[in-house]
């Protein structure tokens, strides 16, 4: 039940185009807007651990508003950025315009639904893991394979740690918050994940590492929140 609300939720939400960009795709903490110099060092961390090149084509899954695409492209060859809300990706498109930055390629659909016919170097998915259940999660697994190139780099960011639900929910007001949702079936968060379930689902479609990456401790989802680098 919860993908079915998020996809609806995603695809049906409209945007204010001159709300700060951390809030238009949920980049907050306690209804409190991630700051720009976090933001900042979290896209620089998500580019190390991903060793792109001049060269590197990228696709990017749940894409939002460009907050990794238009860093990203700056220094690869191009990006594809895929996303499920046309006013986000059309935001991203004026963003990326001022930005003087032709090498996005933006497109407008359920990553579900779509088939991937090139051959990326590397694949992300950030804060967007959340909102498909177990089910989709193995479907976009074996999308993925087969959209990158061997030894290509599949990384998940943002994950929320089944372990950790607690660590989120640590008041008896958010507990009560998260059952409500629950019993609503309009889940807080969406979908935690057991790491060993990732791990052995990437083993299953046919990737030949996968890797858990804690969050370093000044990222704003660090204590409940972890990174996954995965490898064709």
């Amino acid at each position: 039940m919860s993908s079915v609300y998020w996809t609806e939720y995603w695809k049906n939400k409209d945007f204010k185009s001159d709300e700060h960009r951390n809030k238009q795709i949920g980049r907050t903490v306690h209804g409190q807007i991630v700051c720009d110099d976090i933001w900042a060092q979290t896209v620089k961390f998500v580019i190390e651990q991903c060793d792109f090149n001049k060269d590197s084509e990228m696709l990017e899954l749940c894409a939002g508003n460009g907050m990794l695409s238009i860093p990203v492209a700056k220094i690869i060859k191009s990006v594809v950025a895929i996303d499920i809300n046309n006013q986000l990706l059309a935001i991203l498109n004026e963003h990326a315009l001022k930005e003087n930055i032709d090498n996005i390629t933006t497109i407008c659909d359920d990553i579900i639904n779509i088939e991937f016919k090139e051959r990326f170097s590397h694949v992300m998915f950030y804060f967007s893991l959340q909102h498909f259940n177990e089910k989709k999660t193995l479907f976009i697994f074996e999308k993925i394979y087969h959209a990158l190139r061997t030894n290509g780099i599949f990384y998940i960011g943002d994950i929320p740690d089944q372990r950790k639900l607690w660590v989120f929910a640590d008041t008896t007001a958010y507990e009560n918050c998260f059952f409500d949702r629950l019993k609503n079936d309009q889940p807080a968060i969406g979908q935690w994940f057991d790491q060993d379930f990732l791990i052995k689902l990437a083993r299953y479609t046919g990737f030949s590492s996968a890797r858990i990456i804690q969050q370093p401790p000044w990222q704003c989802n660090s204590k409940y929140r972890f990174d996954m680098m995965i490898k064709k």
